[in-house]
């Protein structure tokens, strides 16, 4: 199950191929997982950038970058929910 798939249509469309390409890969594997963040203006990449993990100044960044693939919606942040980061980092790489 992959939740929030209809995020998909935030991408450009010269890439929806491949994000589409990878869910079914996913799916088809077995891992499921949420797309949480597709495009992101570059107002809340300045402010994802300003705070840490929790909102706690000086704590580890959410983001290191203020130059997103994001803002360019190219992107999508997952959380993965019955597999690991490194399993839908495997399937990504083929696209």
């Amino acid at each position: 199950m992959i939740i929030g798939r209809e995020k998909i249509k935030q991408l450009r469309t010269t890439v929806q191929w491949a994000a589409e390409d990878f869910c079914t890969d996913c799916e088809f594997n077995e891992f499921e997982f949420e797309i949480l963040e597709v495009y992101r203006p570059q107002s809340r990449q300045n402010f994802l950038y300003s705070i840490g993990r929790r909102g706690i100044p000086n704590e580890r960044r959410v983001t290191w970058t203020l130059k997103s693939f994001h803002t360019l919606a190219l992107a999508m942040d997952l959380r993965p929910i019955n597999c690991g980061h490194e399993d839908l980092t495997y399937i990504a790489m083929k696209y």
